[in-house]
């Protein structure tokens, strides 16, 4: 399976995990709570799940283009009766 689709798989699971957890809206009331950040009552966005997505996705992605470049190219076997042309 190519990188990217694992990458949009688990981008889809992880959003629609933090969603039913209401991340953004506990990351908004702990940054409130501590005076971090201060938030619009309107704002309804979902930066927080976004970031954390992309953070998770782009680990995701490094791990296994690192898994996959690190590997060592095999040898070919030539016989040694053989002459190259």
């Amino acid at each position: 399976m190519p990188i990217a689709f694992g990458g949009i798989a688990i981008g889809t699971i992880c959003t629609g995990i933090l969603d039913q957890l209401a991340f953004d809206d506990f990351m908004r009331s702990l940054l409130s709570g501590l005076r971090l950040m201060t938030f619009e009552e309107d704002d309804d966005g979902n930066m927080f799940s976004s970031l954390l997505v992309m953070i998770v996705t782009g680990v995701w992605g490094y791990v296994l283009s690192t898994m996959v470049n690190g590997k060592k190219p095999t040898k070919k076997k030539t016989d040694k009766g053989e002459k190259d042309l």
